[in-house]
């Protein structure tokens, strides 16, 4: 009589209590994978945009280096004709491409949505860089500038 009972009514309740337990355990278990892809996507795209802010400032320096500072010491005034600029900027774009590489380049077309998405961003990276250049020297001259004053005034 027990076993009768123990297999009608005892059996179906703790199949359902285990396929409840189950079903219970799988959200988790999606919940735990969902949450470590996403943090396996953000890092992703944090390491992805690193490379890319890495590549365009040593593309500003290389260029720097190598075109602009000669146009700029070859001029009068010192400064960069907007030819001249457009070509250094142009140099600095295929640097840039170069320092990411194909790999790199397609990655970041599919983090950011398409090539178009991707020139800009290069295109943005080395704005940002060509102005922080800018304004290290400006606060390198500024600085000499101050200390030449101070000089001056401390002899009299």
């Amino acid at each position: 009589m027990f076993q009768e009972f123990f297999i009608e009514y005892i059996v179906p309740a703790l199949l359902s209590v285990i396929g409840a337990v189950l079903i219970y355990l799988s959200g988790i278990a999606a919940k735990a994978i969902r949450s470590a892809k996403n943090h396996f996507d953000a890092e992703w795209a944090h390491d992805l945009m690193e490379s890319l802010a890495q590549a365009t400032e040593t593309a500003v320096q290389s260029v720097n280096q190598t075109f602009a500072d000669g146009v700029r010491e070859a001029t009068q005034d010192g400064k960069l004709t907007i030819a001249d600029a457009s070509v250094a900027f142009q140099r600095a774009m295929r640097v840039a491409k170069g320092q990411l590489g194909e790999e790199g380049l397609k990655a970041l077309s599919r983090l950011l949505g398409g090539t178009a998405q991707v020139e800009a961003a290069i295109a943005d990276g080395i704005e940002a860089s060509v102005s922080k250049v800018k304004t290290v020297k400006k606060a390198a001259t500024d600085e000499s500038a101050l200390l030449a004053i101070r000089d001056m005034l401390a002899r009299e």
